[in-house]
């Protein structure tokens, strides 16, 4: 299975292992919009040891390691989050859909922390 353009992103047969892997456990489903939920299987997230060496593989070690900083923007007839890439994504280069994937889960759990647990939004 072909996940990346290999000609634009570099990558090792390790990370394209742990990628393949992440990959197998993700379901893009509807909620509001079609494809608009990243639905992730339990057998991935009920062993999350297992977890974080397939995200750490992926995208380095400093995944879940500094939050975002995210704020949720109010305009007139628009609504939404806005938030500031993690240490470990560089806009500037390409990335494989595992790590975009991995960015929309981290950046999912801070907007949920910092709205349940700190009360911010």
């Amino acid at each position: 299975m072909k996940l990346v353009n290999s000609q634009a992103y570099k990558s090792t047969p390790e990370v394209l292992a742990a990628e393949e892997n992440l990959l197998s456990h993700i379901r893009f489903t509807d909620t509001l919009e079609q494809h608009d939920t990243l639905t992730i299987s339990q057998e991935l997230m009920e062993n999350p040891a297992r977890f974080y060496q397939v995200a750490e593989t992926i995208v380095g070690s400093n995944y879940l390691k500094a939050p975002h900083e995210v704020e949720w923007i109010q305009e007139a007839n628009n609504s939404y989050f806005e938030s500031v890439a993690p240490l470990w994504m560089d806009m500037h280069n390409p990335h494989s859909l595992a790590s975009w994937v991995l960015y929309f889960i981290e950046r999912s759990l801070f907007i949920q922390y910092q709205q349940n647990i700190w009360g911010k939004f």
